[in-house]
C-alpha cells in the first residue's frame, strides 16, 4: 500500500527546513480556472479570491518546490477528493447558474 506524504515532506536533499509556499495557480484569467468557478458553483470573481488563500498554495521545501515548478510536475489529490469533485461537476451540469452546489472545504 502507498504511504502519503505530505508535500512538505519532501525533499531533494535530506534536510528540511520550513517549508515555502508555491502559488498553484497565478493567472486569474486562466481559462480551465474560470470553468472551474463555473463547474464548481463558486460566484463569480471567487475564483479570483481564492488564489491569494492558502488553499492555491503548496508548502515545499525550498529545493523541491523549485525544482518541480520550472520543470511541470503535479500533484494528484486523493481518490475520495476527486470524486467529489466529479460528483460536483455532473450534478452541475444539471443545475442552472444560481441553483448549482459548491465543492465542500474546510477554510
Amino acid at each position: 500500500m502507498t504511504t502519503p506524504y505530505t508535500e512538505d515532506c519532501i525533499s531533494l536533499t535530506g534536510v528540511f527546513g520550513k517549508p515555502v509556499g508555491f502559488p498553484m495557480h497565478i493567472d486569474p484569467l486562466d481559462t480551465p480556472l474560470r470553468l472551474h468557478e463555473l463547474a464548481s458553483g463558486m460566484k463569480p470573481g471567487e475564483m479570483i479570491k481564492s488564489l491569494y488563500e492558502p488553499g492555491n498554495y503548496l508548502y515545499l521545501q525550498r529545493n523541491f518546490g523549485a525544482k518541480i515548478f520550472f520543470r511541470g510536475y503535479a500533484f494528484v489529490p486523493v481518490d475520495g477528493t476527486l470524486q467529489s469533485m466529479i460528483d460536483i461537476y455532473r450534478n452541475n451540469q444539471k443545475c442552472r447558474y444560481e441553483d448549482r452546489a459548491p465543492i465542500e472545504s474546510d477554510r
